[in-house]
C-alpha cells in the first residue's frame, strides 16, 4: 500500500503552492472545520471555520496567525507537544521566506556577501550603505510595497484579523472564545490610540533606565545586530519609530545616520534563533499588535508588543540589564513583557 508522504512547507515555491501544502494537510489530518475550530480553542488559538475555509479555497498566503493555529489544531509532528510547536516553527519560517519573496520586487543580484550558509536570505541592514540616495530610492520602493500589501480590503476574511472572523462565525464551540476575542479587540484598539506619532523610547517596566536599541548578543554566537537593552541615555542612535503596518499592527523600525533604516523582524531559526534582528525590507518584518498592558502598575503608557504568533515581546534575562537581548516567547501578561512607551527626548 502506498504511504503518502507528509507536506514539506519548504518546497513551497509561491503562495499557491503554500496554499496547496495546506489543503493536503487539511485532507491529511482527517479533522472537519468545526472540530479544528474547537481543538484550536482549546489549545487558546482562534482558528474561525469560516476563515480557514476561506484561506484553504484561494491562493493568497494566509496569515502567520491562522497557519501557526491550524498547524496546531491538526496536531502535525505527533502526540508530543514540542514536536508539533517544532512543525509549527517549519511552517511560519517558509510561510515568511515566501511572503519576504513576494513583498517586494526581486532585486538585482547581491554580491557573495549577501549570501548566508551558501543560500539566498533575504536584505538585511548592512554595516555600510554605498550611498544616502540608493538607500533613500529603496525605501521609498519597499515603503510603497508593504502599504499595498498591508492596507485593509474591502472585508474580505483574508483581510480581517482573527478576532473579526470570529465574531462574524456561527454560535458554537468557539462562541465563549469569541467573547474573550472581544476584549482583545477593545485592548489593540485602545492601546494604538495612545501610541506617540514620533520617535519614542521604549523601555522595560523592570528597568525602566534601559531602553530597546541596538546591539550584539554577549556570546557571540550571531555577528549582526540584534534587539537588546542598553542605557537609555547611551541608545540613541538609532532613533526608534512605530510606523503602522495594517490591521493595527505597526514595525518597530530603527533609523540611523551611518547603517540606515531597519525594521525589527523576529528570527525562528539558526543561531539567531528567538532574536530581533533590524531588516533593511520592512515588508518582510514582524508586525506587532500593540496592546495596553493588562495591569500597567497604573501608567497608561504601558503596553505589550505581540506578534501574530501568541508570543510578545521579552527581556532574554528575567530583569534586564545592559546589553540584555530581547526575545519572544509566549504571551504570559507578566511584567517582564511590559514596556513603557513615551516619546523620545530631543537629541538637538
Amino acid at each position: 500500500m502506498e504511504t503518502r508522504k507528509a507536506p514539506r512547507p519548504e518546497q513551497a515555491r509561491d503562495a499557491a503552492e503554500f496554499v496547496a501544502l495546506l489543503r493536503q494537510v487539511k485532507e491529511s489530518c482527517g479533522f472537519t472545520y468545526r472540530e479544528l475550530e474547537q481543538r484550536a480553542a482549546a489549545r487558546g488559538d482562534v482558528l474561525a471555520r469560516s476563515t480557514l475555509a476561506n484561506a484553504l479555497a484561494r491562493d493568497a498566503l494566509p496569515r502567520a496567525e491562522l497557519v501557526a493555529a491550524f498547524v496546531r489544531a491538526c496536531g502535525i509532528g505527533g502526540a508530543d507537544g514540542a514536536d508539533v510547536e517544532k512543525r509549527v516553527e517549519y511552517w511560519l519560517a517558509a510561510r515568511e521566506r515566501i511572503a519576504a519573496r513576494e513583498a517586494v520586487p526581486v532585486p538585482p543580484a547581491e554580491p557573495s556577501g549577501e549570501r548566508e550558509e551558501g543560500r539566498d536570505v533575504p536584505r538585511r541592514r548592512r554595516p555600510r550603505l554605498a550611498t544616502a540616495v540608493t538607500t533613500v530610492a529603496a525605501l521609498a520602493l519597499v515603503g510603497l510595497a508593504a502599504w499595498a500589501l498591508s492596507t485593509p480590503g474591502s472585508g474580505t476574511d483574508e483581510q480581517r484579523t482573527g478576532r473579526d472572523a470570529e465574531r462574524q462565525s456561527d454560535a458554537g464551540a468557539g462562541a465563549g472564545a469569541g467573547a474573550g476575542t472581544d476584549a482583545d479587540a477593545d485592548v489593540a484598539a485602545d492601546g494604538a490610540a495612545g501610541i506617540p506619532g514620533g520617535p519614542v523610547r521604549l523601555r522595560p517596566v523592570q528597568s525602566p533606565a534601559l531602553c530597546l536599541t541596538d546591539g550584539f548578543v554577549r556570546d557571540g554566537r550571531y555577528k549582526s545586530h540584534v534587539a537588546v537593552h542598553r542605557a537609555c541615555s547611551q541608545a540613541t542612535p538609532p532613533v526608534t519609530d512605530l510606523v503602522p503596518a495594517g490591521n493595527e499592527t505597526y514595525h518597530v523600525r530603527w533609523r540611523h545616520p551611518e547603517h540606515g533604516d531597519g525594521c525589527l523582524k523576529a528570527l525562528t531559526s539558526g543561531a539567531a534563533r528567538g532574536l530581533l534582528e533590524p531588516w533593511e525590507m520592512c515588508a518582510a518584518a514582524t508586525r506587532f499588535r500593540i496592546q495596553r498592558a493588562p495591569s500597567g502598575d497604573g501608567d497608561p503608557r504601558t503596553y505589550v508588543l505581540r506578534l501574530d504568533t501568541g508570543q510578545c515581546v521579552a527581556s532574554a534575562r528575567p530583569t534586564p540589564d545592559e546589553g540584555t537581548e530581547a526575545t519572544f516567547r509566549p504571551c504570559d501578561g507578566s511584567r517582564g513583557q511590559q514596556y513603557v512607551i513615551s516619546v523620545a527626548p530631543e537629541t538637538g
